[in-house]
């Protein structure tokens, strides 16, 4: 019987990537603090900042108006989702010339499955020099490389060293390795888990790792057994092969909070719009919508319901999105922000539903709408709700430019 390889999967994490695509287009911002999302005269928050700007306390979601405080020279640019999905493809073009078994998790941070691959590269740890150094020339990005046994130690390994950092966790030492590190390092321990792991006193992934799985479980149910696997390192899941997000979001905040329910509702009109046409790209459905308000007090509401049939439909998403804020927008308080987000993706193909007459006929229309604002751009058609927003907003051919448009996937 063959010995079995042993496994070695890399993660890589693109550094500070919207801000280093910016200074990729633009070499004259190299070297200087660049924030994405805006400029700190229209109200938003940041999407990503360089190294340059992380240093002076700069942080992804403070918003801009702050960022400018603590960072005054900086430049603060928009952002265009395009340019940086077209930097992903590439990426994730570059590190399939190393092997197959690559798995996009983020736009911006993807693994990759080297097991048995010493034979063709040698070292693991050149070859995660090697994907640095071909990253760097080919596509101008710094990134961050972790190697280890499993898919959650090679994550946190590529998170310690940053920017351009290399870690390679040996066969073995998994537990030494994540045992000192604090509980924020490991991946699923959000901060609601943290405190009240922190009221067991407890403060390092060591710590997690020797507590009794029983009580993990009585205190966390299900996830407390993920919890006590992954603080020993023990991650036994495979990578998916495939660039395809697991969910689809688009949201915007206001220049200025509004109580106008025609304004609202015409831009809730044109996120769906937007959300449409990404699954109808993908060929997907989504079996869940969700709708999202934050009110100009910060306050927020998020709203998810499962659809009787999966969709991509613009029409039928609006008409969900806009019966769930309904539900959920019953404060008089302006508004700040909305989004709308699909996910529990599945690929088109499903049989069509025999009581839904209209169904062909609304696939015909979108394909249609789809093929004009593919070749002459997204804004060559429009609903009629959707024209009024021509008066808030400019527009280029990629359609709508939203003062702070959402710039993840």
């Amino acid at each position: 019987m063959p010995k079995q390889l042993r496994r070695w999967i890399v993660h890589v994490d693109v550094d500070a990537f919207f801000a280093s695509v910016e200074q990729v287009l633009r070499p004259e911002l190299m070297g200087k603090p660049v924030i994405v999302g805006g400029v700190p005269e229209i109200r938003g928050c940041v999407c990503s900042a360089s190294y340059d700007a992380r240093a002076l306390g700069v942080r992804v979601g403070m918003s801009l108006r702050q960022a400018q405080k603590l960072c005054p020279d900086a430049v603060f640019v928009p952002g265009r989702f395009a340019d940086y999905d077209r930097f992903s493809r590439q990426l994730y073009s570059l590190l399939c010339t190393f092997t197959p078994e690559v798995e996009a998790a983020s736009i911006d941070d993807m693994y990759l499955d080297l097991t048995g691959c010493e034979r063709l590269y040698g070292e693991i740890g050149r070859t995660a020099s090697s994907i640095q150094e071909r990253t760097l020339q080919e596509l101008g990005l710094g990134i961050s490389v972790g190697v280890g046994s499993s898919k959650v130690v090679a994550r946190v390994a590529s998170g310690l060293r940053k920017p351009k950092g290399r870690v390679v966790v040996p066969h073995g030492r998994e537990e030494l390795f994540l045992s000192p590190l604090p509980l924020s390092a490991l991946p699923g321990i959000g901060r609601p888990t943290e405190r009240r792991l922190h009221e067991f006193g407890i403060r390092t992934i060591g710590e997690l790792a020797v507590l009794p799985k029983e009580l993990l479980l009585r205190t966390f149910g299900s996830i407390g057994g993920l919890l006590h696997e992954r603080a020993r390192g023990l991650d036994g899941r495979v990578l998916v092969r495939t660039r395809t997000p697991k969910s689809i979001s688009r949201e915007t905040t206001f220049e200025q909070d509004t109580v106008d329910r025609a304004f609202i509702r015409s831009v809730l009109k044109y996120l769906c719009e937007r959300v449409g046409m990404a699954l109808r790209r993908l060929g997907r459905q989504c079996r869940t919508i969700t709708s999202k308000i934050r009110y100009g007090d910060f306050g927020q509401i998020v709203r998810s319901r499962t659809l009787p049939v999966p969709t991509n439909d613009d029409v039928t998403l609006f008409r969900e999105v806009l019966a769930l804020f309904s539900q959920i927008h019953t404060r008089k308080v302006a508004v700040r922000l909305v989004g709308v987000s699909a996910s529990g993706l599945i690929t088109v193909g499903r049989q069509s539903d025999l009581l839904d007459l209209n169904g062909d006929k609304r696939g015909r229309i979108n394909d249609g709408i789809d093929r004009i604002r593919s070749k002459y751009g997204f804004n060559a058609i429009d609903y009629g709700d959707i024209m009024q927003l021509r008066r808030f907003y400019s527009e280029d051919e990629e359609g709508l430019r939203l003062k702070t448009p959402s710039l993840s996937r």
